[in-house]
């Protein structure tokens, strides 16, 4: 056995372990002949490896060990309960709880598959900023997938993108904000949904599964806007924005940590107070309008200002737009 080959795929079902004291599979890999699994209750991964062996071995130590071997052939076999190998000067047995395995969760009898549009996995990405990692937010901590367009929303931001193509009709995806980064990584070209799960598969064969959450994802489509007033902002706001964060008070929460942003003549002036003190950073641009001022978080601003220099800086909300996203940002006020 190649073990680099063998460590690839331990890598790429890496999302579906995890240590879950209430689930022992959660920390195992779980082998069949000719596959690989992980399987945490919230994910489970199935890669197509040959391996001959049909049982469940702990993830953490064969990892680690792996990892430290200096050769790349692994002469294995299995001796009772054990997995057994041997590279260069090195051999290891690992026991192994034959009758572990994940469930089904249906994938044997998916008859269809649904094709993704060729830029899901760049649209998640880009979505996953602006999700909620707060569980409280319920389905807010997801992703929504319909037609052409992702959705994503905190409450405080939300972000609509558009894909090249769209999903097939009546189809509706929930994909968890804490999976994107892994998801993504795979590259899913297809997906099909089985009872409470998402099932996405890739090029490689490899099944990415994912539990969807209980729950309707709200309609934010009133959120986005075309209303306000047009501000070109600079190359260095976002600077200006991270020196004007570093003297607001760090003892509290996020969306309290607010930076106070004011427009006026040719100029963007960012200011923020907190118990030590006080700091204004301040930049050039184009304006020429009335004065405004608000407040936000620089955080907040700094994530979008990377991908749209133009804003709409409305009543109640900040509207960036690109060529394939728009995406809003409540405006916030000083406690």
């Amino acid at each position: 056995m190649d073990k680099n080959e063998f460590l690839k795929v331990l890598e790429l079902i890496k999302p579906g372990l995890s240590k879950n004291p209430i689930l022992e599979q959660s920390e195992m890999v779980m082998f069949e002949p000719d596959r690989v699994f992980s399987y945490n209750d919230e994910i489970a991964i199935s890669c197509p490896f040959e391996t001959g062996l049909s049982g469940a071995i702990r993830s953490i130590e064969l990892l680690k060990l792996l990892k430290k071997l200096k050769g790349d052939e692994l002469e294995t076999k299995k001796v009772d309960d054990e997995f057994q190998f041997t590279c260069g000067d090195t051999s290891a047995g690992f026991k192994m709880i034959e009758d572990m395995m994940p469930p089904s969760l249906g994938i044997d009898e998916i008859k269809k598959w649904n094709k993704l549009p060729s830029d899901f996995a760049e649209a998640l990405s880009f979505c996953a900023f602006s999700a909620s990692t707060n569980i409280g937010m319920g389905t807010l901590t997801c992703l929504k997938v319909e037609g052409k367009e992702v959705h994503s929303c905190d409450n405080f931001r939300a972000t609509r993108y558009r894909m090249k193509t769209g999903l097939a009709k009546g189809l509706v995806i929930l994909v968890p904000q804490s999976i994107v980064s892994g998801l993504a990584a795979h590259n899913p070209k297809k997906v099909a949904i089985t009872g409470n799960w998402n099932h996405f598969t890739n090029d490689e064969n490899i099944v990415f599964s994912s539990r969807i959450m209980d729950g309707e994802y709200r309609d934010i489509s009133s959120i986005f806007s075309d209303d306000g007033i047009a501000v070109t902002l600079p190359e260095g706001v976002k600077d200006a924005l991270s020196r004007a964060e570093v003297l607001t008070d760090s003892t509290q929460p996020i969306t309290e940590r607010l930076v106070e942003i004011t427009i006026d003549k040719n100029k963007i002036i960012c200011r923020g107070d907190g118990p030590a003190g006080w700091v204004k950073a301040q930049v050039k641009t184009k304006y020429d309008g009335e004065k405004i001022m608000f407040y936000n978080n620089a955080l907040f601003l700094s994530q979008i200002i990377d991908h749209a220099s133009e804003v709409l800086i409305g009543e109640k909300v900040l509207t960036f737009k690109g060529d394939n996203f728009d995406h809003v940002v409540v405006k916030m006020e000083k406690g």
